[in-house]
This record gives C-alpha cells, structure tokens and sequence, in this order.
C-alpha cells in the first residue's frame, strides 16, 4: 500500500509548472522513487514502479536491473517480464525482448497488450506476417484496447494496407475514453 501513496504523491508533484521545473520535479520523482523501491526491497510492486520510471527517464540497464528484482520476487509476474522485455527493446536486444515477452505472455495468457508487444519486437525484425499475427491476436484478446488497435492500426500503415489501417483506427478512436 505504501507504492500506491507514494506513486500518487510522484503524479502529484510532475503536475503543473514551466518545463524545468517539471523536469525538475520528475527527477526528483524518480529518485524517491528508487529510493523508496531500495526501502521497499521486498515489494514486487515498488520495483515494478520504479522501473517504470527509469524506463520513462531512458534508463533502461536500470529498468532492467529493477525488473531483475521483481522477478527475483515473483518469477511469473507478467508486468516484471514486460518491464525486461521493454527495457531490453529499449536497448535493441530484440531477442532478449521477445523472450520477455513470450514469457510474460505466458502468465498472462489473455493480455493482449503483451501480444502487441511481441508484434512491435516481430516488426523491428522484419517479420511481417509474425507481426501481424501478434497484432490480430492483440485485438482479439483486448478488443476494447484502445492501444492494442492503435498498435494494430500502426502495422497496417507500415504494411501499406490502405482502408484496413483506417477502419482499425476508427475502431481505437471508439474505444479510447472520452476525456483522452
């Protein structure tokens, strides 16, 4: 509970203000943050947190190294293999990527965002028809993710699929919340 008030009090405080006092205060976000993490050493979700924000701030030896930790306490934490997978895509380790990947999906086997994942890594390959697949299979286990479409959408775009990519478009823009 105590990762939950201290995630709010970092959303709380990178609210408001000219860009270098933002910048200034998500730097010092991310320092409570790791630091809170190093407190919380045996809290999955503080290091989850804190790779997250080390993953927004490019720094991603050290998501990944977060990411190492969470798993280290929950071997099957899907959001832990995704926070490595991202940081390994993060440093062009596109197979150590796809292996996070898979085994995030793994654990959790209905989580389309995971398969849109895996599709962005099979696109950065040059596998066209593996990523769409993964995209397909995103869409059909989130349909009402609005990322999943987007990332579906994007492929299409990419593929030159004129009409297809514009209708998966239109079906993310339905689902996407009104005050997005």
């Amino acid at each position: 509970e105590a990762h939950k008030q201290l995630s709010k009090t970092y959303i709380d405080a990178a609210i408001g203000g000219d860009s270098a006092s933002a910048s200034a205060r998500y730097t010092a976000a991310l320092r409570e943050a790791v630091l809170a993490a190093d407190i919380l050493a045996q809290d999955v979700e503080a290091q989850l947190a804190a790779g997250n924000l080390l993953l927004a701030f490019g720094q991603f030896e050290d998501a990944a190294a977060r990411a190492d930790k969470a798993l280290a306490l929950s071997p099957q934490n899907a959001d832990a293999h995704v926070l490595r997978g991202n940081a390994k895509a993060g440093l062009k380790q596109l197979d150590q990527a796809m292996t996070e990947y898979e085994n995030a999906a793994a654990a959790a086997p209905t989580n389309g965002l995971i398969h849109a994942n895996i599709g962005l890594v099979h696109m950065a390959q040059g596998s066209k028809k593996d990523a769409e697949a993964s995209f397909q299979k995103a869409v059909e286990l989130s349909p009402n993710s609005p990322l999943a479409r987007i990332s579906y959408a994007n492929y299409l775009l990419a593929a030159k699929e004129p009409g297809r990519d514009e209708d998966e478009l239109k079906k993310a823009l339905a689902t996407a919340p009104e005050d997005v």
